[in-house]
């Protein structure tokens, strides 16, 4: 399975502010609700794609795991080594922020978890958020609406 990441908007066809039914109609197939702290969420079995809601319903961030392919501007990112993905990411943008766990682009409205990346450049890309825009404030911040960068 492929994805594609538009920056602040989505993925493939299922964009961001769209309702939970919009959501589960554009992704299609069957989906589990659950919920990731305070924030209600779907996981679209055997798809690796959760879609995460604001208190209104409406999606405000999906993240995709490996073993799909997520591709960002035409490069794919999950599976990749998270060395190579932030010196590509840092070439063609100056807002990345890297944590001990991944990088996160507000420009793009990306973040992308390898859980041993401080320690292991090699270590792959497990997964890809895209968040609309506002969902960090600024720079340096937590989220002002979860699911949260890994630690």
């Amino acid at each position: 399975m492929e994805i594609t990441i538009h920056p602040h908007q989505g993925i493939n066809d299922a964009k961001l502010d769209m309702t939970k039914d919009e959501i589960r109609r554009s992704i299609g197939g069957e989906f589990r609700e659950y919920k990731k702290g305070n924030t209600e969420a779907d996981q679209f079995m055997g798809k690796t794609i959760h879609a995460y809601y604001d208190p209104n319903g409406r999606c405000k961030a999906f993240e995709i795991y490996a073993p799909t392919k997520v591709f960002l501007l035409g490069v794919q990112v999950t599976g990749k080594p998270f060395g190579e993905i932030l010196r590509w990411l840092s070439a063609i943008t100056s807002d990345t922020e890297t944590n001990s766990s991944g990088v996160r682009s507000l420009e793009f409205g990306v973040s992308m978890f390898a859980p041993y990346a401080s320690s292991d450049p090699e270590e792959p890309i497990q997964s890809a958020l895209v968040f609309r825009r506002g969902y960090w404030n600024k720079k340096n911040e937590t989220p002002i609406e979860g699911p949260r960068m890994k630690p």
